[in-house]
């Protein structure tokens, strides 16, 4: 009997040993910070936890107690304890105990705040038991959110500090966001900015000498038209396209009507009865343009040895064309006879090798459709000829306006006008105006012709007898490829006169180094441009010799900053013309040019460079707009996406203290 009670006990035991295994009786720790009130001790519990006894703080009433030290989380007392945790009690300013409770768990009543937003993004509805936090503000496109009101006219605004003691709507309140449209006319008529706050209207059309209007772009490469019936949704800038006008002013400017006179050309020597030096120098004139040995004239009255010296010197002193030759004179009374031995000159080549190496580069000109056959130069309509056996005379008669004939087949005159015409049916054409010609010959020159920099150096070593040397004359650039300013700018003059533009070869000094140099003015409508086909072909250390186009018609101002000139002064070129606009390229579909305004054109211009998959070549291009071209060249090229060193070879504009100009542009 006694063993089976033992027995009996120890399964009693091991049954409640498994209950109590299978319960959970974890205890977790309830504190209550009462945010200055008086103390409340903490709690420990298994489940729920008691709601303790009031505090109290001195010139407030408990308002409940919280989960979350700001007090927006009401404590359920209902809940189940899972976790430590601290309450918070929540005061509200003053002594009433009138403070409106839920009667279930006497915690603070709560209140709906309901947020109407007038058309902008939702904004869910809150509860609150007093205070309200403010939302974060709604989005309503073409508005900016001005605050909340508690009235749906907005005009009473809603204050966050203030206890929220029932249901609320609050209202959103907008006003209409007004953007501001700036118009780049790009050197058109100005157009002041305006003020819009949906669509935009158009305003009158920009005028500019030279252009037609084509439209507002919303881009600066001009490739995405705005849409008036649009609505302006952000501060805008439109830039304005313009269509070149052909046969037309193309800037501002003075125009000189002066004709080159021509003088020698018409004269004749039926009447040789002269009484002044300025009319001798013309029959000099005469006799050296036409390779005359000797000719005579009559004084109108005799002369003593010091009056004949000193009137032939004088009228050598006034003579027009200049040329290596050697004058005797002779008076007999009244009869001058005047004999003339002509030197060599354009026989030999100063070396049979180039000192620089012509640099490929980006073309950017119109080709030619012209047949080898070509015959109908535009020179052909003029109705005046001259004949001409030897180039300066060639020179000299087409620069006057004259159509040449030749004195035989086989003379030199006739020899290089052919390679000029030859030249000319590869690079233009009658579908081109002519600006585009201009710029076909000045890339041919400098393509095609290097600067002879042997014959340079004996220049400013002064040798003697330096017109013996090709360079000087059209024969260096069209037999030897290789010439100094002289024989270029005459070339030039040339070329352009056989395609019907006004030219002439004008000489001058450097600034910098005191040292003659040469150059070409054209005139196209009336208006005078400088070319310099010798100084577009850039020197580049001691061996390269690269393209720039800034020097295809600049203007006088630009131009004096380096040369000044000795003739044709009366040839005002005060009207420039960028070439750089008309230089195109097409990337990935789309038409370009080499005008560059933002570091965005660049980076495209870039981009089409590297392409091209040649670094060989140079490209150039004008750089016109407000940062240093070193920190837009680096932007650029972060912006396409281009790694690796490059060389940059800066146009004088850059030296008088301009972020803007031309730039010659190379990968290494």
């Amino acid at each position: 009997m006694k063993k089976t009670k033992h027995l009996l006990l120890m399964l009693l035991l091991i049954v409640l040993g498994g209950i109590l295994v299978g319960c959970d009786f974890t205890t977790y720790k309830v504190d209550f910070n009462t945010n200055g009130g008086s103390t409340i001790a903490s709690k420990s519990t298994t489940g729920v936890v008691a709601r303790p006894s009031e505090p109290t703080k001195s010139g407030y009433t408990f308002a409940g107690w919280y989960t979350d030290p700001d007090c927006n989380n009401p404590f359920d007392f209902s809940q189940k304890i899972s976790s430590n945790i601290i309450l918070y009690a929540k005061w509200k300013e003053g002594s009433s105990t009138d403070l409106e409770t839920d009667p279930i768990n006497n915690n603070p009543k709560e209140y709906i705040v309901t947020f109407n937003t007038n058309g902008g993004s939702t904004i869910n509805s809150v509860s609150v038991t007093s205070k309200i936090s403010k939302p974060t503000d709604p989005t309503r496109n073409g508005y900016n959110f001005i605050g909340w009101f508690i009235d749906d006219s907005c005009t009473n605004e809603f204050d966050f500090n203030q206890d929220i003691t029932s249901d609320i709507t609050l209202y959103a309140g907008w006003e209409e966001i007004k953007y501001t449209v700036t118009f780049n006319t790009d050197g058109g008529s100005q157009i002041a900015p305006v003020t819009v706050t949906s669509t935009l209207n158009k305003p009158a059309d920009p005028t500019k000498d030279g252009y037609n209007f084509v439209g507002w772009y919303t881009d600066t490469l001009k490739t995405q038209a705005f849409d008036f019936n649009t609505r302006v949704t952000s501060n805008l800038t439109l830039y304005a396209k313009w269509s070149l006008i052909t046969n037309t002013n193309y800037y501002r400017g003075t125009i000189n009507t002066d004709q080159v006179d021509a003088y020698i050309l018409a004269m004749s020597f039926n009447d040789n009865n002269i009484s002044t030096s300025s009319q001798y120098a013309l029959f000099l004139d005469y006799a050296v343009l036409n390779r005359l040995e000797s000719f005579d004239v009559k004084l109108d009255k005799e002369l003593n040895n010091e009056e004949f010296s000193a009137f032939t010197d004088e009228g050598l002193s006034q003579m027009k064309i200049s040329l290596n030759a050697s004058f005797n004179f002779s008076l007999l009374g009244r009869d001058l006879t005047t004999s003339i031995s002509y030197d060599a000159w354009g026989v030999y080549s100063a070396s049979n090798t180039d000192v620089y190496t012509q640099v490929p580069f980006v073309c950017s000109h119109k080709q030619s459709s012209r047949t080898s056959s070509f015959i109908d130069f535009p020179i052909n309509q003029n109705q005046n000829t001259y004949a001409v056996t030897d180039t300066e005379q060639l020179c000299y008669v087409v620069e006057h306006g004259y159509r040449p004939t030749f004195s035989s087949s086989s003379c030199k005159a006739k020899q290089i006008y052919n390679m000029a015409c030859d030249v000319l049916r590869n690079i233009c054409d009658d579908n081109m105006n002519d600006i585009e010609k201009l710029h076909a010959i000045y890339d041919w020159i400098i393509e095609n012709v290097t600067y002879d920099g042997t014959l340079y150096d004996r220049v400013l070593g002064n040798s003697s007898n330096l017109k013996i040397y090709k360079g000087f004359f059209l024969e260096g650039v069209f037999e030897d490829h290789r010439a100094v300013c002289d024989g270029i700018s005459k070339a030039f003059m040339l070329l352009a006169r056989i395609e019907g533009i006004e030219c002439v070869q004008v000489s001058g000094v450097s600034r910098s180094s005191g040292v003659g140099h040469a150059w070409n003015k054209v005139r196209i409508d009336s208006r005078w441009y400088i070319v310099d086909a010798t100084g577009g072909g850039v020197i580049v250390g001691s061996s390269d010799e690269m393209m720039s186009h800034r020097l295809l018609m600049c203007n006088d101002t630009f131009y004096n900053h380096s040369y000044y000139t000795t003739e044709y002064t009366n040839f005002i070129a005060d009207s420039e013309y960028s070439i750089y606009r008309d230089m195109t390229y097409t990337y990935q579909g789309e038409e370009y040019d080499m005008y560059i305004e933002d570091t965005d054109e660049l980076a495209i211009l870039l981009a089409y460079y590297k392409s091209l998959n040649n670094a060989d070549m140079t490209i150039d291009f004008y750089y016109a707009g407000t940062g240093t071209i070193a920190q837009e060249l680096q932007s650029a090229m972060r912006k396409a996406n281009i790694s690796g060193s490059y060389s940059t070879v800066l146009s004088d504009d850059f030296s008088y203290g301009s972020n803007n100009g031309s730039i010659i542009f190379k990968f290494k």
